[in-house]
C-alpha cells in the first residue's frame, strides 16, 4: 500500500511547470533520477517564515512612513475641531493613500500564505475579532460538473449554520431591477435551450392598454386587482394549449415579388395547423416599467418562445396570440437564427447592465419567469474533499492567470484605442469638403483596412484568452473550467495541487446514518489516473517504476 509521501514524490515528477521543483531538480540531480534528498521536504513553518520575511522586506512601513501615518491619524481625529488643519493637505493625503495601500497588500499577502479565505458574510461565521472567515469544519473543496454544457468547476464550499437562515419574506414583494442572480439564470436558460433544444424562435413584446394599467397600479397600502405576473401567466396558459392542441388558420398570406408587401390570396382556405402534443413549451419573459414622456409608468413584457409556424400562417397566428393577450398590442418577431437568440435576450435584459438605476421601474410581484423545461440544470457535485490549503492554492492560480492575461489585455486596450481613433478619422474624412473625391476614397480605403486589421487582432486575442479555458472568480475561491479540454484542465489542476503544493486530497463522504461528513483517503486511484492522462511519457514511466518499486518493497516487508 502506498503511503502519502510516496505518492507525493511520484506525482512530483509529473508537474513540470512548478519553478520550485525545477530548481530543486537542477540543484539536486539525484532528485530527477528518482532519489529524494532529505532537504526536499521543507517544513511548512519554515516556508511560511521565509515568505513572511520577504513580505516584511517588501511591504513593511519605514520609520518616516510610520511618523506620517501618526500625523495623518492626528489630523483625522481633529477634523471636527474648531482649529483648521493645513490648507493644502494634498501631499499628506497622497502619503496616507500609499501607506494604506501597502498595509492592504501586506495583509492580503499574509492571508494568502496562511490560507485564510474571505467568503460571503452570509455563508461565513463572524469571529470574535470582527473578521469574516468560515470555520474549518464547515469548509469543503467541492468539484462540480454541468453535463449539458461540459463545464467543470472546483472551489471552496461553506455550509452555513441553521441559525444563518434569512428571515421569511412576508407581505407584497416589490423590485426595481433584476438581480445579478436573475440575469445569470436568464442567460444560462438561453444557452441551455440553444444547446439542447435548438434555441428560441419567436420574440414578443406585450403592452398594456390604459384600462389594464389602472388595474395594475393602486395606492401603497391597497391590493391591486391584478399584477403583471398574473396576466402573463394567463396568456401563457392559453398559448400553451394552442401550441399543444393545434389551431385553425382562417387565412394565409403571401408576399408580392415586386412591392414586397403581404397580400391574402383569393383561393386561401381555412387550414388546420397540427399541435405539438405533449411536447414541452419553452418560454421565458422579463418585465420592465420605465416612465414614458409624461412621467407615467409604461409597463411592458419581453417574451421569448420556442414556437414557430410557416410563413403563410404567421400573420393569422400573430392575431390569434394578440387576441389571447387582450390587454394591448402584441408585437411578434421571427428569430432568424435560433442558435443566436442571445442577441434577443440582450435586447430584453440589456437594461439590467446599467446597474442599480431607477430606469427599470418598480414592479409588484414577479419580474421574470422561466419555463420549467427551459431552466438550465444546475451543477452536480462529483466529489468533495478537505479544504486545507486549497484557498491559498486557488489564490496563487488567480495571480498566475492575471499575470498571463496582463500583456494580452494591455495589447487589446491599445488596439481598441486605435479602433476608436480610426473611426473618428473615418468620420472626419467622410465629411471633409477640402479633399477631392478621389482623395477621400483613398483615405477611407486605408482606414477600412486599418480597422479590419485591428478588429482581427482583437478577435485573435479574445480567442486566445477564451481558449485557455480556465478562469478564477474574484470574490470567491472558485475555479471554472470551460471548453473542449475542461476535464483535462481540472485533472491537471488537481495533480498540481496534490503533487506540487502538498494538498492531501482527503475525500469527504456523507454518512447517511448520522448526516455528518467523514474522511475517506481514496486519492491513490485518482492520482494514478491523472498521472497516466496528464504526464509525459517519461513522467508516466517514472511514476510506474516508482509504484512497482514500492509494491516490491511492501511484499518483502
Amino acid at each position: 500500500m502506498l503511503d502519502k509521501n510516496a505518492v507525493l514524490f511520484a506525482t512530483a515528477g509529473i508537474v513540470k511547470s512548478d519553478p520550485a521543483k525545477m530548481r530543486n531538480n537542477i540543484l539536486n540531480p539525484q532528485l530527477a533520477e528518482g532519489e529524494t534528498p532529505a532537504a526536499f521536504f521543507v517544513s511548512q513553518r519554515q516556508e511560511l517564515q521565509r515568505h513572511q520575511y520577504c513580505h516584511r522586506q517588501n511591504f513593511a512601513l519605514s520609520e518616516s512612513e510610520r511618523e506620517t501615518a501618526r500625523e495623518a491619524a492626528a489630523q483625522s481625529a481633529g477634523e471636527h475641531r474648531l482649529v483648521k488643519g493645513c490648507e493644502s493637505p494634498t501631499r499628506t493625503n497622497a502619503k496616507k493613500k500609499a501607506i494604506l495601500h501597502k498595509s492592504r497588500m501586506l495583509k492580503k499577502s499574509i492571508d494568502r500564505e496562511t490560507g485564510k479565505n474571505i467568503v460571503d458574510p452570509v455563508h461565513a461565521e463572524m469571529w470574535s475579532d470582527g473578521s469574516t472567515r468560515a470555520p474549518e469544519k464547515n469548509r469543503r473543496f467541492v468539484v462540480s460538473h454541468q453535463e449539458w454544457s461540459g463545464k467543470w468547476r472546483a472551489g471552496i464550499h461553506v455550509q452555513p449554520r441553521p441559525t444563518d437562515a434569512p428571515d421569511a419574506q412576508t407581505g407584497a414583494r416589490f423590485t426595481e431591477n433584476l438581480t445579478a442572480n436573475a440575469v445569470r439564470k436568464i442567460f444560462e436558460a438561453a444557452a441551455y435551450v440553444a444547446t439542447c433544444h435548438g434555441g428560441f424562435t419567436t420574440f414578443l413584446t406585450l403592452t398594456f392598454d390604459e384600462q389594464t394599467r389602472q388595474r395594475l397600479f393602486c395606492a401603497d397600502d391597497a391590493e391591486p386587482e391584478t399584477t403583471i405576473g398574473r396576466e402573463v401567466s394567463r396568456f401563457l396558459d392559453g398559448a400553451k394549449k394552442m401550441y399543444q392542441r393545434g389551431w385553425t388558420s382562417t387565412y394565409q398570406t403571401a408576399r408580392d415579388a415586386e412591392s414586397g408587401r403581404l397580400y391574402c390570396p383569393i383561393d386561401s382556405q381555412p387550414t388546420k395547423v397540427d399541435g405539438a402534443g405533449d411536447a414541452d413549451f419553452h418560454y421565458m419573459w422579463v418585465a420592465e416599467c420605465p416612465a414614458n414622456e409624461d412621467g407615467e409608468p409604461n409597463p411592458h413584457v419581453h417574451l421569448l418562445m420556442r414556437w414557430d409556424v410557416e410563413k403563410p400562417f404567421f400573420s393569422n397566428w400573430a392575431e390569434r396570440l394578440e387576441g389571447i393577450w387582450g390587454h394591448g398590442f402584441a408585437k411578434l418577431e421571427r428569430i432568424r437564427q435560433p442558435m443566436a437568440a442571445g442577441t434577443y435576450i440582450i435586447k430584453a435584459v440589456g437594461y439590467a447592465a446599467k446597474g442599480q438605476n431607477a430606469e427599470q421601474g418598480l414592479i409588484r410581484g414577479n419580474r421574470y419567469n422561466i419555463a420549467r423545461a427551459s431552466r438550465a440544470p444546475a451543477f452536480e457535485v462529483v466529489a468533495s474533499f478537505e479544504a486545507e490549503r486549497m484557498g491559498a492554492i486557488i489564490a496563487g492560480l488567480r495571480d498566475q492567470l492575471e499575470a498571463w492575461k496582463a500583456p494580452r489585455l494591455k495589447a487589446r486596450g491599445k488596439l481598441k484605442k486605435q479602433v476608436a481613433a480610426s473611426a473618428r478619422a473615418y468620420s472626419i474624412v467622410k465629411k471633409s469638403k477640402k479633399l477631392t473625391q478621389a482623395q477621400i476614397d483613398t483615405r477611407l480605403a486605408k482606414l477600412k483596412t486599418r480597422l479590419k486589421q485591428a478588429d482581427s487582432q482583437i478577435d485573435a486575442i479574445n480567442a486566445e484568452i477564451k481558449a485557455r479555458g480556465v478562469t478564477v472568480s474574484r470574490d470567491h475561491p472558485l475555479v471554472h473550467f470551460d471548453g473542449a479540454h475542461a476535464e483535462l484542465n481540472l485533472n491537471s489542476f488537481l495533480v498540481y495541487a496534490a503533487g506540487a503544493k502538498g494538498w492531501s486530497m482527503a475525500e469527504t463522504r456523507l454518512d447517511t446514518d448520522s448526516g455528518a461528513h467523514y474522511c475517506a483517503l481514496d486519492w491513490q486511484p485518482i492520482r494514478q489516473q491523472a498521472a497516466q492522462e496528464l504526464g509525459s511519457k517519461d513522467a508516466a514511466r517514472r511514476f510506474a517504476e516508482s509504484v512497482e518499486q514500492l509494491k516490491t518493497n511492501e511484499k518483502r516487508e
